[in-house]
């Protein structure tokens, strides 16, 4: 958000209201005498919180419009939830109507994976309106890879995560549209395990960082591994120093004829299985023809030749262009 109010030439002015007291929030109501020699109450006036006073300054300073984040919702307490209450539906802090340059949006984690999360009360949750964001594995490998801070070692990481991109259809209905899924978001089912290591965007920047700090520290492969375990889980850490390792080919440069499979693509299975998952996540970008050649050579490898054999198959069963061509003569080496 941040990116795109300095696109906009606008202000922006975050908060995190979960580390927030609520009149930090709404505003405090805090007592005002009457000016000295002059008749009157006591009264109490509703002080700007500090996040207004910063929006209200940018405003005085000329931008055009100001974003006002409000980060990690699904933290908020209860109390700090009524305190956004007229703030959202409202646009108002106690008396104060906010100007029409301000614009208020929010972001969160699921209630599962949020500190201290909880989900929103029926009052605070329909006073917003709710967007679904799903993570674009693709576009992220693209931004991590585009950084300032962008090394050899973010590259590495991009290019294992493109790799375990793949397109499932969700189980629970058939008809709804297919999902992608990679292994770049992989928070485990049993919460013991959600607070050890695991995959997530924000643990795989950072092991992207630490493989480049290890490398420029001359430190041996083994422990460089141990210590990326440490932030997105040994499984996650042993399958991209795999990749890292023995790198597989590019499948659509392979998809295109571009270059052609050879080396430990085509002599070690456990490369051989990585280049497979890889052409399976690709499938809908090609050509039946070009999958049936390239799905030919990968039955050379003895202990996928019974995948490979189903995969033809599959091919065959749903392509008319197999059916009717002579290529079919492709499939006698694999099956």
């Amino acid at each position: 958000m941040g990116e795109l109010a300095r696109h906009l030439g606008w202000g922006f002015v975050a908060l995190c209201p979960a580390t927030c007291d609520p009149a930090d929030i709404g505003g405090l109501d805090a007592p005002v005498a009457p000016a000295f020699g002059t008749a009157g109450r006591t009264r109490l006036e509703r002080l700007w919180p500090w996040w207004l006073e910063a929006a209200e300054a940018e405003i005085a300073a000329g931008k055009a419009g100001v974003i006002v984040f409000f980060d990690e919702l699904k933290c908020l307490a209860p109390a700090s939830q009524a305190a956004c209450l007229s703030i959202f539906q409202e646009r108002r802090v106690g008396p104060h109507k906010l100007s029409d340059k301000i614009r208020l949006c929010g972001a969160c984690n699921p209630a599962d994976s949020a500190a201290n999360g909880q989900d929103f009360e029926p009052a605070f949750a329909n006073r917003v309106v709710h967007i679904a964001w799903e993570l674009d594995a693709a576009e992220w490998c693209a931004w991590l890879e585009g950084t300032e801070d962008s090394t050899g070692a973010h590259k590495d990481v991009a290019t294992y995560l493109r790799g375990t991109i793949r397109t499932e259809q969700p189980r629970r209905n058939a008809l709804a549209d297919p999902v992608t899924v990679s292994g770049l978001h992989a928070m485990p089912m049993d919460r013991e395990a959600r607070g050890g290591p695991w995959p997530s965007p924000r643990t795989w920047h950072v092991a992207a960082r630490l493989l480049q700090s290890g490398r420029e520290m001359q430190i041996d492969a083994g422990k460089i591994e141990r210590t990326v375990a440490g932030a997105i889980g040994a499984t996650a850490a042993r399958l991209l120093f795999e990749s890292i390792e023995s790198p597989i080919p590019d499948v659509m440069d392979v998809l295109g004829g571009k270059i052609k499979l050879s080396g430990k693509v085509l002599t070690e299975p456990t490369v051989a299985a990585r280049f497979l998952d890889a052409l399976n996540a690709r499938e809908k970008n090609a050509s039946p023809t070009d999958l049936v050649r390239v799905y030919s050579e990968m039955g050379k490898v003895t202990a996928l030749r019974s995948t490979v054999r189903a995969k033809l198959g599959a091919l065959l069963a749903r392509s008319k262009v197999l059916q009717e061509s002579e290529i079919m003569q492709n499939l006698a080496g694999a099956l």
